[in-house]
Formats: structure tokens, sequence, C-alpha cells
């Protein structure tokens, strides 16, 4: 608390609701109105309707009403953190999806627009995975960062955990030692890296007293004064204090303004000093505290001010720690002294600079892991990046800045989060995977059965199809059909290896099968009509008359159609009973040889008004690749002969192979990757940038760089293309500047 200066604010403390939803509603604006002069009422009384409409009769654990709960956590936010109306207005509207069938995050979304509707979806999600019992704490941390797209999605669950662990001893035994533990694990590191202090020490209390009551009503006994008295105690300490710097000549002189601050150890930080330090509570003497901050450049000053103190007070000589002239491994500076006030009531003292203060803040992750142990060091939460944008929200709160709306929606779009998701069965299992992952991904890496007879999927309990994509937090729960199996144009969408891997060894074996049942057929006929010794000849023929380039595609088409069987039974009938001659123009007396000499033309001839052509995505093939062509269904898939996926498929799609020409396609562009492995930095996109400059024929869509060990970096474009020609002006240009560059091509799996 502050000491000195002392600003008389007086500010209304939050209502107690349940009166009534009108006479709530306005208590909770009367309050928003002493922290803000800008409330948007009509939208705050949107979303209050919204949430007491989803919540009429329905009561908490405690008794109260539970449109209360919400109101309780727009009003911590607006007393603790910010006042912010979309901020609000979220809060209010957080418990609102989920509760029933009448309103969805959709309509959310068409009230109350996208931002609104991403952070109560995304605080939804988070609320939800809390519930689940995850057995790495870790997967936690990652997974509500990953949903962190927008700060305030954090604000709003640091507010609902605290509301939340004050009514926790009305949960079962079992839930609240979970609930204390997440806390502990996960809420308490959060604000305290946002620099919410008083927050954090009273998450940490609420929890300790679940986890470890013995420990904690052992340390309450031993207390001497209540957090009240303390409070008031050191008001009365500081006061002979603060006349003395107010008339000490050094500031008076220099005009040096100090600021003087009081805190008293919570009970659970009580509990780490009686580890650390290996005494009893009786023996601490930094249980209550000030703190004095001088702004001055001049640091002896500080040890000026001490020897001020210790003749107003009498000090304890072993407490004296000097950290400026011996300052802590992590930089942290200050003069720390312990003396006895009345009634023999030890007290710290701490005087430092403003720039040794905000060196000692701007360290609090260091600190904090070696005064807690909380947080691992590998921990996600101690990520860099992380660390340093949470640490420029929490300098715009500290300051009362207003936080300017791109800082609020700027998500941790670091390399963490970027190449993975995580998603969670219907029994809480955590499966990592890919970033685009689909639903028929999330089956495959299940089990290649569930994979290939998977229908479709339950997401978050909404009925999806097999490539709707997953993100972080959805409970997939797989739909199979036993009479399902894999199709083709699968591999064109899945992303995983796995899952493409499954879907070819299915076809692989399928097509060996096939092959086998139809060497089989065509032996047994011949065998049949006794011309199993004239087996090439016929076969020649059958290859001839229904356009089979080989006989390894005639088997496979015969071994899995019964139409081509019929033909093929009739057609070495008839040449039986013809002495094996036989000439087009018998064909027109044949109707059922000629229907199928007929489908097997139509089969293999592309018309471009009548199917789809599709360039296939994990190649990117352009105008002017050499290419191969498959149907499926009313689709043509186009690929690169070199495509390293088509080499397995080969024997898939040879009954599907169909005759393609460029000039079939009349679209103006195509999509191409090209990747770059290098050993400079930004020669690349400079270089890149100078070969296209100009050009019409070619543009770039994205680029990105990867270091992938020191001075090794990968760069991937992605570009649109008239044609090929531009790729071999690319490769030449750039190979013969630098011969340690290899360019190839490659699909869009690899550009994200």
């Amino acid at each position: 608390m502050l000491l000195y200066p002392v600003k008389e604010i007086k500010k209304l403390k939050p209502p107690k609701y349940g009166v009534g939803e009108a006479a709530d509603f306005q208590a909770f604006i009367e309050f928003c109105k002493q922290f803000s002069s800008n409330v948007n009422i009509s939208l705050l009384h949107k979303a209050y309707e919204f949430n007491v409409e989803v919540n009429r009769n329905l009561f908490r654990k405690s008794g109260e009403q539970f449109y209360t709960h919400p109101l309780e956590v727009a009003s911590f936010l607006v007393e603790n953190i910010m006042y912010n109306d979309e901020l609000i207005a979220s809060a209010l509207l957080h418990d609102v999806i989920g509760k029933n069938e009448m309103f969805d995050i959709n309509d959310i979304e068409s009230e109350f627009g996208e931002i609104i509707a991403q952070i109560v979806d995304n605080v939804h999600r988070i609320t939800s995975l809390e519930r689940r019992n995850l057995n790495d704490i870790e997967y936690f941390r990652r997974l509500i960062l990953a949903l962190t797209t927008d700060v305030r999605i954090i604000f709003i669950k640091i507010a609902d955990r605290f509301i939340d662990m004050k009514t926790i001893s009305y949960l079962r035994g079992e839930t609240q030692q979970k609930f204390a533990e997440d806390t502990f694990q996960v809420y308490v590191p959060l604000a305290h890296r946002f620099g919410f202090y008083a927050i954090k020490s009273e998450l940490e209390d609420m929890a300790f007293r679940v986890l470890d009551k013995s420990n904690y009503d052992r340390i309450v006994r031993k207390l001497k004064m209540t957090k009240r008295e303390c409070d008031e105690y050191l008001r009365k300490f500081s006061a002979p204090i603060i006349q003395m710097l107010q008339n000490l000549p050094v500031l008076k002189d220099n005009n040096i303004y100090f600021e003087v601050h009081g805190r008293v150890k919570h009970i659970y930080s009580i509990y780490n000093k009686t580890l650390l330090r290996g005494k009893p509570v009786d023996e601490l003497y930094d249980i209550i505290g000030i703190r004095i901050i001088l702004d001055t450049e001049d640091e002896s000053i500080c040890e000026k001010v001490m020897n001020e103190i210790k003749n107003i007070y009498k000090y304890i000589p072993e407490t004296y720690k000097d950290y400026i002239r011996n300052p802590k491994p992590n930089g942290y500076k200050s003069i720390h002294c312990a003396f006895i006030g009345k009634d023999e009531q030890k007290v710290e003292v701490q005087v430092r600079t403003l720039n040794m203060h905000l060196i000692a803040e701007r360290g609090i992750a260091a600190h904090y892991r070696y005064k807690s142990g909380l947080v691992s060091v590998d921990s996600v939460f101690d990520d860099q990046q992380i660390e340093q944008w949470i640490q420029e929200i929490r300098r715009m709160l500290a300051n009362k800045e207003e936080v300017p709306v791109e800082k609020l929606l700027e998500s941790f779009k670091y390399d963490i989060f970027s190449n993975e998701i995580y998603v969670f069965t219907p029994t809480h299992e955590i499966k990592i995977l890919p970033k685009n992952a689909t639903v028929l991904d999330f089956a495959y890496y299940i089990h290649t059965d569930v994979g290939n007879r998977c229908a479709g999927a339950k997401v978050n309990g909404r009925t999806s199809n097999l490539f709707t994509q997953l993100q972080n937090g959805d409970v997939v729960e797989i739909i199979t059909a036993s009479n399902l199996e894999p199709e083709l144009t699968w591999l064109n969408k899945v992303v995983t290896s796995k899952a493409k891997n499954a879907i070819l060894k299915y076809f692989t074996q399928k097509i060996r099968k096939q092959y086998r049942e139809g060497n089989k057929f065509f032996e047994k006929l011949l065998d049949e009509v006794d011309l199993l010794s004239n087996k090439v000849k016929l076969l020649n023929l059958c290859l001839k008359f229904f356009n089979f380039s080989n006989s390894r595609e005639f088997y496979i088409e015969l071994g899995k159609s019964v139409e081509l069987r019929n033909a093929v039974d009739f057609f070495i009938h008839f040449l039986k009973e013809n002495d094996l001659k036989i000439d087009e123009k018998m064909l027109n007396n044949y109707p059922i040889l000629k229907k199928v000499v007929e489908i097997s033309e139509k089969r293999r001839n592309l018309d471009p008004n009548v199917h789809k052509i599709e360039m296939a995505d994990c190649c990117l093939p352009v105008r002017g690749d050499s290419v191969v062509a498959y149907l499926s269904d009313n689709t043509v898939i186009v690929h690169r002969v070199d495509c390293k996926w088509m080499k397995y498929q080969v024997a898939g799609f040879a009954m599907r192979k169909i005759e393609f020409r460029w000039d079939y396609v009349n679209q103006p562009d195509f999509d191409i990757g090209l990747k770059f492995s290098a050993s400079n930095n930004q020669f690349i996109l400079d270089l890149m940038t100078q070969v296209l400059q100009g050009r019409d024929d070619c543009m770039i869509v994205s680029a990105s760089k990867q270091e992938t060990t020191p001075n090794n970096y990968f760069w991937r474009f992605y570009l649109k293309v008239r044609d090929n020609t531009i790729v071999d002006i690319i490769k030449k240009k750039i190979e013969n500047s630098y011969l340690d560059v290899k360019v190839e091509r490659v699909g869009k799996e690899q550009l994200s």
C-alpha cells in the first residue's frame, strides 16, 4: 500500500449483488462510472441481458444466483485491472456459451461483433479445459497462451479464478485440491507476471489454505496481528520516517521526489520464508515492512537515508544488507535493514533509487522462480518473447495508460505455437498435431482403422466433416462407419505423414488384392474354355480392345469391376467361337462389347467442359511442368511427375490416369512454392526482390525464414506465377550468384 504521498481517492467498493436484476445492473453501472467517464451503458446492458437470460433460475453451489457471478468478475476487473468496454462486456458474457441451446458463439458474434465473440469463445475453451484432468500442467499453460488471441482473455480468466476461489469451500474435496493446484501452477504465475501482486498474493493464500491447511492454520496462529492491524501499524511506524524525509536537507535541496510503500507478507510467502531460512515464524524479521523509493541517480543517498532511520528506531545489525555495494547475481540493488518498533515488533525497511526499483521489477521472472519454484525453467511461461510482451502490457497498466487496441489484440504468434496445436480425445487425452490438421488427420493419429472408417466427428459437441481444420483446445469425438473406406482425394486434404502413409498403404494393399483377383479370374476363365495355352495372345487382344496400356492396369480393373469381368467373359467366349479371330467391324454386331470399350475410352479422355481440374497441393504444378493427371469422380487432379507422393501412388492411379494437356487449363496464374537453403540471413530476400522487380508474371504472396542451425537458414516463398519459366530464371540467378544455395520446389504443407 502507498503510505506517502497519500492520495485521498474515494472509490466505491463493488456492490453486493443479488438484490434484483434491475437494481444489480444499476449498481454495477454506478460502480463502473467511478473508474471511467466513458462507460458504454447500452453495450453493457445488452451483454447483461444475455447473461441474465441464460443464467435465469440457475444457482451456484454457494446458493447465489448464477447471473451475479459474471457481475462479480466484471466488477473485479474494473476495480483491480482496467476498465475497457469490450473487456467488461466479454466478462459479462463469459459464462453464456455452453449453458443451454439458447445462445451459441454465432449469436454472440452477430450481436456483439467478432472481437467480443473471440474473447468469449476462447475464455469458454479455457474454462472447458480446466474441467478436464490434464496430467501435464505444462500442456495446460501452453494451451492457455495459444488460446490467448487477446490479452483480455487472460484478464477475464484471472478474475474468474479469483472469484471462484472465494467460494472453493462449496466444492467437493478432490475438486478443491485440483482447483487449488491449477491456481498455484497457472493463475498465480500469470497474475505475478502482469504485476497484479495483491491478486497473486490472495490467490496463493486461498490455494495454500486448501493444499496445506495444517501449515496455513499454524502460521495464522503464530501471527500476532491481523492484516488490518498490520496495515495500521505500518502507518504509525512510517509516520516519523516520512516526516524525517520531508525535512531531510539532501532531499529538499536537490528536489528529490520520494515514495513510501508498506507491505505485509501474506501467509504463503511467510511459509516459504520459514522453509528457505529454516526459522520459525517468530524469528522472521520481514513479515511487515516499508520500501522507500528515491527519484535520484545518486545511489549514495540511499545509505544516508538508512542512517537517518537508525536515529529514529533501534536497528538489528545482523539484518543490514547492502545490495548496492554487493548486488545480487540477477542485478538486484537495494539496502535492507530490520528495525524494532513499538511492542517489539520487527519491521524491515528497504531503500532504493527509482532505477533500482524498475530493474528489480523487470527482473521479476528469475526472482519469481527463486522465491516460489512453481514454474520450471523450461516452462512456456518463461519464454523470453512472451515475457517481453507481458512486460509491455504490465508497464502500461502500472502507469494507468490506456492500452492500445492493437496491443490488446496482439496474440502469442511465436515459434512455440506456430507449428502445432493441442487437441483432446473425449477421455481428455492430449494429442499434439501440426497446424492445419483436420478431423481426418486426428482420426488417423488415433488409429489407422479409425481413419479408414472415419465418417466425420463431433468437435466440441458439434457435428463436423472430415476436413474441418482443428484448433487449440478442441475436443474431438470421431464418428466411424463399418461400410466406409478411404478415397484417393483424401491424400490432397490431410496434412500429416501418418495419415498420408496410411491412405497410401490402404490403396496399395487394395490394389495388390485386385491385381491377384483379376489375374486369378482371367486364368480361371481361360482354363474353363480350354484356352489357357493361348494366354499371352488373348491378354494382348484384351489390352487392345479394352484400351489398357499394360497387363497390370488390366488385372487391377478386372479385379474390381463386375462390368469389365462380364465383358471379358463374353469377349473370350466370342474369340473361342471365332477361332481367336476378330476385327473392329465385328464390334458393331455386339453392343455389350462396344459399350465397355466406349466406357474405357471416355474414362481416359479429359473433357474441360465436364471435368473440374485441380492442381495438387502436395507439389503445386504450374503451366509448363511435366505432369501426370488422374480422375477422381468428376475432378482431374494434376501432379508434377517428380511429386514425391505420386511415385507411391502410380499403381493406385493406373485405371484413373487420364490424358492431360496444359491447353485444357484456362486459369491466369498458379500457386508455387520455393524453398532456399543458405548460410546467409538476408541476401535471399534481397535477391528475390531484385529478380522479380518490374515483372508482371510473378508475385510474392508470402515469405518466411527459419534458422535451423547457426548460420544456416531456410527461406520459403509462396508465389503466384504465370508459368514455370520464372522458376528457371530464379534458380539460375540465385545459384549463379551463390553456389552454396539450394533451390527446390515444395508443396503447400512445407510453406506453413
